[in-house]
């Protein structure tokens, strides 16, 4: 008897759900407790922003603007990425940042980055 006519097809279904856990795991969103607590913009090429990111428990976030503006939003982490989704007035928008293998800066396109403040 072959292995094919052994197994139930409740039993294939099984191996096949097994045998994607590996793809599944490719994407997973990390636990982001780490980034609770205040960030400060610490290099910036560009020389035009000093915000502050406040990272809150319940993935909530709050950017203060050098200005005094504002912004809140919500964030998540993605294997390296981490995704602000912000409430801005005319509609939502994503920011993306790479975040640092040892989770010390979090960077921005331009190459500007956040530091964790003391």
């Amino acid at each position: 008897m072959s292995l094919q006519r052994s197994l139930s097809p409740s039993c294939w279904l099984m191996i096949i759900l097994f045998s994607m856990l590996p793809l599944l795991s490719c994407t997973r969103t990390d636990d982001s407790s780490w980034l609770v607590g205040q960030w400060q913009v610490t290099y910036n090429p560009a020389h035009d922003d000093e915000d502050r990111l406040i990272f809150l428990d319940g993935e909530q976030i709050r950017i203060e603007m050098s200005d005094g503006r504002k912004v809140e939003g919500h964030y998540r982490v993605i294997n390296d990425d981490l995704i602000l989704t912000l409430a801005v007035p005319k509609r939502p928008t994503e920011v993306h940042f790479r975040v640092s293998p040892d989770h010390q800066r979090l960077i921005f396109k331009n190459g500007a980055y956040y530091q964790r403040q003391k």
